[in-house]
């Protein structure tokens, strides 16, 4: 093999093996109680925040993209729903509008809403607001990665997978994990 062609094998595999981009997670206590770098066996930033809501994630949208994330996950609403914030899908439109403008390279994934046993959220309310989430992200040309029949039974979440009936134990992080570690570890 020739030095030239032994330097562009050793560039190659040297810009597949450099840090990229970050993989950034944003939400409520859901997305902040998880070890998602252990969870996915990649790095992940963490700006999950307990009981934040659209309004909080909007907010601090700055902070949120300040790194340019290769990649952004996004779970956010069902506070939104307890607190009966009436301009959920409002905020969630300029979060998406917000994010695509300041950074426009970064894949965005918006998660569904979890089902949930806890007080003020209904059934109708999440599936509702994860039927609007879809539309909305066929608007903003963004997946959405519907997780709630995973964790659906009944009239609310699967009790297996919950510690209280809204937050989620370790198999409900790790069925979550599984069902999004596709577009976390794809290039």
């Amino acid at each position: 093999m020739n030095k030239s062609l032994l330097l562009v094998f050793i560039a190659i595999f040297l810009a597949a093996c450099s840090p990229g981009k970050p993989i950034v997670f944003v939400g409520d206590s859901l997305t902040a109680r998880a070890n998602w770098s252990d969870l996915l066996q990649t790095t992940i930033v963490n700006k999950g925040i307990s009981g934040d809501t659209t309004q909080g994630v909007l907010a601090r949208i700055d902070d949120v993209v300040s790194s340019k994330p290769d990649k952004l996950f996004i779970m956010i609403g069902t506070n939104d729903l307890y607190y009966k914030i009436p301009d959920t899908i409002k905020n969630y439109d300029k979060i998406l509008s917000s994010i695509q403008g300041k950074t426009p390279s970064t894949l965005i994934y918006v998660q569904s809403v979890l089902p949930s046993d806890f007080e003020g959220r209904t059934i109708l309310e999440i599936e509702n607001l994860n039927n609007q989430l879809m539309i909305l992200c066929r608007k903003h040309n963004v997946i959405f990665i519907n997780l709630y029949p995973l964790f659906k039974d009944g009239q609310g979440i699967r009790k297996t997978l919950t510690v209280d009936g809204l937050h989620l134990n370790d198999n409900g992080y790790k069925i979550w994990a599984n069902a999004i570690k596709y577009y976390v570890l794809m290039q």
